[in-house]
């Protein structure tokens, strides 16, 4: 009664011999052998690797064929002929072509190579002798991936370094302190000679007034006043006035080059005084 589950010993407890016990159970389970062959066989097409160790793909295919050989009974044979036993190598021979297979369906994509290898041999290895290969294989991609991790952040580092917009132009692979547009362009490019004729154009343009806009410059008036009020003359006054100055000049007999300096720069100064308060001065 302790080698079956509790469920099943509720059914079985109140018969009376050992044997009958097992005849009821042979009777019960045997007729879903073929359900679970089903199962079994569905199983071991479905099984997948799906990133796992090559070792643990194998045993959990291990234990599926186990278990169907195990539901496998052959009968007795007592006198086994040469034919017989060659009949038997190639039941065997098929049955470990078949486990291969099965074997290789569920592998990865990364071991397709020597899947294609696998199945140009022949005769075609067994299934024990693929899965060493592979563990193999694995164990050196395992060795190179090692220093895979630094290599590619270190390139993705420098990728995304280098495609950073400068913040000055708004073109790639250079930063801002390195820009043309503010250091400068080379002598060899085509747009030094532009840009070193538009810097000394800069440096003598006159500075524009407070109401100047887009480098246009207007001009403006000024009106010249003397004192708290203006005064003008006329033509008749200025001209008698200036009669005056020369007869004055005349009376005092000044002969010096001096002084004829100093008066001659005092009528120039009369006629800029009569020109300022009878017009207006442009500049």
């Amino acid at each position: 009664m302790s080698s079956v589950s509790e469920s099943i010993a509720k059914s079985i407890m109140f018969i009376e011999s050992a044997c009958e016990i097992w005849i009821q159970l042979e009777t019960r389970f045997s007729l879903r052998n073929g359900s679970r062959k089903y199962k079994l066989s569905k199983e071991c097409f479905d099984i997948q690797q799906q990133g796992g160790s090559v070792s643990e793909y194998y045993t959990r295919m291990k234990c599926f064929w186990e278990e169907l050989d195990s539901m496998i009974v052959f009968p007795r044979l007592v006198n086994i002929t040469p034919e017989m036993s060659n009949f038997l190598v190639v039941v065997e021979k098929q049955k470990e072509e078949q486990r291969l297979f099965e074997f290789l369906n569920g592998l990865d994509d990364c071991y397709g190579a020597q899947r294609s290898q696998f199945l140009l041999l022949n005769p075609l290895p067994s299934v024990e002798n693929a899965c060493a290969v592979i563990q193999q294989e694995e164990s050196q991609k395992d060795v190179l991936k090692s220093g895979v991790p630094f290599v590619e952040s270190t390139a993705l580092f420098s990728k995304q370094e280098t495609k950073n917009k400068c913040s000055i132009c708004g073109y790639k692979w250079h930063p801002p302190e390195k820009c043309w547009e503010k250091v400068g362009n080379p002598v060899w490019h085509h747009k030094y000679k532009q840009s070193h004729v538009k810097n000394k154009q800069n440096q003598y343009r006159p500075k524009s007034s407070g109401n100047s806009t887009g480098g246009n410059f207007k001009r403006t008036t000024a009106n010249v006043t003397s004192g708290a009020s203006s005064f003008t003359f006329t033509s008749d006054q200025f001209e008698s006035l200036m009669r005056s100055v020369l007869n004055d000049i005349k009376n005092n007999g000044s002969t010096g080059s001096d002084s004829t300096d100093d008066e001659l720069e005092f009528v120039a100064g009369m006629l800029c005084l009569s020109a300022a308060t009878n017009s207006t001065l442009f500049y």
